[in-house]
């Protein structure tokens, strides 16, 4: 006898040949056990039912994604069909009404809304669990304060140099401005041995001290060198901030991408995992693809005009791309761009960490080095000829066919005017 299996949203569902309720199984927690079921999870509860139900003659028809999970049951399994699950999917409601699942139309309707959102809330959650969104967040929030404290260390550098603007000639770095901005306050402060107790060298530190002297800076009043030290401290705060979020980026990047951290470091791995939308969106793209996130604007624009596209995005960041000659930054943003491919397949399908891999990209990157020594010479007599994408090679410019036309709106066929309006010229 032909039996068919149903997984609904308020519980399971036996039909005879004519889509006749046999038997029901009702959930307890509706969402949970449904989803489960339709992936072909079954309960030990839901099996011993089942075996209860079912004879060894008989033919058991469901879903093929649920029929993983009823390999223990005595009945022969077969596959249901797309036109019997339309069916049954169209005629759903009154079948649970008819099991004594639900005891009306519109309880059944309100029971499976209930449901959808609440396996809505629970994918939502879900996803939002992934450590790799973890990681994106961080390297965006660590991008935006890095950005933030070089803004309020610049603003600092520029006023204070009302004060003492020899000092900027002398320290460059923002974070040892700030510093000293910190402990000494005011340009008459600076002594050589106070500065060697922070670090600097003795001929640094009689620089500073002597250039304090002889500055050439206004006195500020008290009230303003206030204002000044309390910009260094929210400087150094977003400083310190910063290096705790990097530390945050690293720990988390090595727990859940270790393989392409290894290759492009945490940083440049976590923004690629923000460029691609996740961790599986990166793993699925080509390598092609890779090399070149972070440089859309340059590959429109590229694509556009008919010139040369752009070899590197966020790669160009990489130690190994931005420290190689301009001949040789393709080959290897390409190279480096095919081993983050294949490291973020395995950070997704496999999770352990590949030892191999990084040896391979440095062997590559050898390769390159010794095979492209030298700079090509370009061929005299010859220049480069921007090659047309297919796309836009028929279908030129607007401003292009109307400059080569001599086209100007309604006026085509009539003399050009002068350039004053007809006002001005009554």
């Amino acid at each position: 006898m032909k039996k068919f299996f149903i997984a609904s949203e308020l519980g399971l569902l036996l039909l005879d040949e004519n889509k006749k309720p046999l038997a029901q199984f009702r959930f307890s927690e509706r969402a949970k056990n449904f989803l489960n079921a339709s992936s072909g999870i079954i309960s030990e509860l839901e099996t011993a039912w089942l075996k209860e139900n079912l004879k060894p003659g008989d033919v058991l028809i469901a879903e093929s994604q649920s029929m993983q999970g009823l390999g223990g049951t005595p009945a022969e399994l077969q596959p249901m069909s797309d036109l019997e699950q339309r069916d049954i999917k169209k005629n759903q409601i009154p079948i649970l009404v008819a099991a004594g699942l639900a005891l009306s139309r519109e309880e059944a309707e309100e029971a499976i809304r209930d449901v959808s959102v609440e396996i809505s809330s629970l994918r939502i959650k879900e996803m939002s669990s992934n450590p790799d969104l973890q990681a994106m967040e961080a390297v965006q929030a660590l991008d935006e304060i890095d950005k933030t404290a070089n803004i309020v260390s610049s603003r600092l550098r520029e006023w204070y140099g009302l004060h003492f603007p020899e000092l900027a000639s002398i320290v460059d770095d923002n974070i040892s401005i700030t510093k000293l901005i910190l402990n000494f306050k005011s340009r008459t402060n600076f002594e050589a041995d106070l500065l060697e107790q922070l670090g600097y060298s003795k001929a640094k530190s009689k620089a500073i001290e002597t250039a304090a002297k002889s500055s050439r800076g206004a006195d500020m009043r008290d009230e303003d060198l206030a204002r000044i030290v309390q910009l260094a401290e929210e400087a150094q705060h977003l400083f310190s901030l910063r290096d705790k979020l990097a530390s945050h980026v690293e720990k988390t990047m090595r727990e859940v991408a270790p393989n392409l951290t290894e290759l492009a470091g945490a940083t440049i791995g976590a923004r690629l995992i923000a460029k691609a939308g996740g961790l599986r969106k990166l793993s699925i793209m080509p390598a092609s693809t890779i090399q070149i996130l972070g440089a859309e604007k340059a590959l429109y624009r590229a694509l556009r005009s008919g010139a040369r596209p752009p070899k590197h995005g966020i790669l160009f960041q990489h130690a190994a791309v931005h420290s190689a000659p301009k001949w040789q930054r393709g080959k290897v943003a390409r190279s480096v761009a095919g081993k983050l491919a294949i490291a973020a397949r395995i950070d997704t399908f496999r999770g352990s960490k590949d030892e191999t891999i990084l040896n391979s990209l440095n062997a590559r990157l050898d390769e390159i080095r010794e095979k492209y020594k030298e700079e090509p010479r370009i061929r005299e007599g010859r220049e480069f000829v921007p090659r047309v994408s297919p796309r836009f090679e028929s279908r030129p410019r607007e401003g292009e066919k109307r400059r080569r036309e001599g086209f100007r709106g309604r006026d085509k066929g009539r003399p050009r005017r002068s350039g004053k309006r007809d006002h001005e010229r009554r």
